[in-house]
C-alpha cells in the first residue's frame, strides 16, 4: 500500500507543474496584449491629434485664399473701372492705398503686393504685375510672417581640449 502513497504524490506533482506553466503562459499573453492595447490606443490618439492639426491648417490656409482671392477680384474691378473713366484712377490709387497693397512702379507697369495671414508664423503673399493691356499673377504663396530667431545657446564642441584643473 505505501507503494501506492508514492504514485499518488507523483501524478499530483506532474499536474501542478502543468498548471503552472499554463498559467505563466496565459499571464504573459494577456500581459501582451495589454501592453499592444495601450500602444494602440496612444498611437490612435497621437494620430487624432495630428489629423486635427493638419485639418485646423488647411481650414486656415483655405480662409486666407479666399481672402485673397476676394482682395485679387477687387483689384480687377478698380483696374477695369478706372480704365474706363480717367478720373478714377486716382480713386483707384487711394483704394489700393486704403486696402493696404502695395505698389511699386516701373517703367514698363505696376506691381501690385499684398499679404492675407494665415496663422501666427504664415502668411499668403500675393505679388501681381499690372500692365495697361494686363493683369497677371507673379506669385501666389505661403511665406513666414514673422522673421526667424535662431537659437545659439547649444554649446557645441569647438574642436578644442578643455583642461580640467
Amino acid at each position: 500500500m505505501p507503494h501506492n502513497n508514492y504514485e499518488k504524490q507523483d501524478k499530483q506533482a506532474g499536474m501542478g507543474a502543468q498548471i503552472g506553466s499554463a498559467s505563466i503562459v496565459m499571464i504573459f499573453a494577456v500581459l501582451c496584449l495589454t501592453i499592444f492595447a495601450v500602444l494602440s490606443f496612444q498611437t490612435a490618439t497621437h494620430e487624432q491629434r495630428l489629423a486635427q492639426k493638419t485639418a485646423d491648417a488647411a481650414r486656415a490656409y483655405y480662409r486666407a485664399d479666399s481672402i485673397a482671392e476676394e482682395t485679387y477680384g477687387r483689384i480687377c474691378n478698380l483696374i477695369f473701372e478706372a480704365e474706363n473713366q480717367a478720373e478714377n484712377q486716382e480713386r483707384m490709387i487711394a483704394e489700393l492705398d486704403a486696402m493696404q497693397i502695395q505698389q511699386i512702379r516701373t517703367q514698363d507697369g505696376t506691381y501690385l503686393r499684398y499679404c492675407v495671414p494665415i496663422d501666427d508664423v504664415q502668411a499668403l503673399e500675393v505679388q501681381l504685375w499690372w500692365t495697361a493691356r494686363e493683369l497677371s499673377v507673379v506669385t501666389w504663396r505661403a511665406i513666414a510672417a514673422t522673421e526667424w530667431e535662431y537659437d545659439e545657446s547649444l554649446q557645441v564642441w569647438d574642436g578644442t581640449i578643455i583642461e580640467v584643473e
